[in-house]
Formats: C-alpha cells, sequence, structure tokens
C-alpha cells in the first residue's frame, strides 16, 4: 500500500522500518513492512527476484511511504543516521539488498553479484 503525505511519516515504537533506496537515488522510501525483524529478512532472503518491483516498489508488503517533501528528506537522513533502522537498495537482482541495523548484508534469494 502506497501512502503520500506531505508532514513526516508516523514511526511507532518497536515497529521494523526500511529505509529504502530506489535505483541509486531516483526514489526514497519508508517501508513499512508490518512484519518482525525476523519475518522481514525470511521473507526478503526467499524473495526469487526484485524485477516485479524494479519499476514500482509500492507493492513490496506492507505500507509504503514515499519520500517527497524536504522535511521528509530530513527525517529519511535523521533516521538513516540514527542507525537503529534497516536500510536497503532496490533495483535490479544484482544489486538489491538490505542492511541491518548492525551493518549486516541480507541478500535475496535471486540476489546475482555483478
Amino acid at each position: 500500500m502506497r501512502v503520500e503525505k506531505t508532514e513526516p511519516y508516523t514511526i511507532h515504537p518497536n515497529e521494523v522500518v526500511v529505509l529504502l533506496i530506489e535505483e541509486y537515488g531516483y526514489r526514497s522510501w519508508i517501508w513499512l513492512p508490518k512484519m518482525t525483524e525476523t519475518a522481514l529478512e525470511t521473507w526478503w532472503s526467499r524473495l526469487p527476484s526484485v524485477n516485479r518491483y524494479f519499476f514500482d516498489p509500492s507493492s513490496l508488503p506492507g505500507k509504503m511511504c514515499i519520500v517527497r517533501t524536504e522535511v521528509q528528506r530530513a527525517q529519511f537522513h535523521t533516521l538513516s543516521r540514527s542507525g537503529t533502522y534497516y536500510r536497503g537498495h532496490i533495483h535490479q537482482d544484482e544489486d538489491s539488498h538490505l542492511v541491518r541495523p548492525d551493518n549486516t548484508l541480507v541478500f535475496h534469494r535471486g540476489y546475482t553479484p555483478e
């Protein structure tokens, strides 16, 4: 589900959050997958390919909050610098990944390094 608004997005305590960069900075998203960390990593690691999300990651499970305004960009960068949330990059199978808060990379099943 894609959500758009102009003010900062609400992040609830203990909510799993993925700060997602699409295609090398094309767009940024705050992804609220509505899963536990374990469930998120299991879902991602079993994903055979990211191709269906290539042009529009808004169909990823949970709530996808697109970052459009300066206030939201500031929120995205503040959350990213905090080091307490997942980060990720989505583009093609050879470069898409998640990064745990401890900086460990998590690859999907279809990951094929360049």
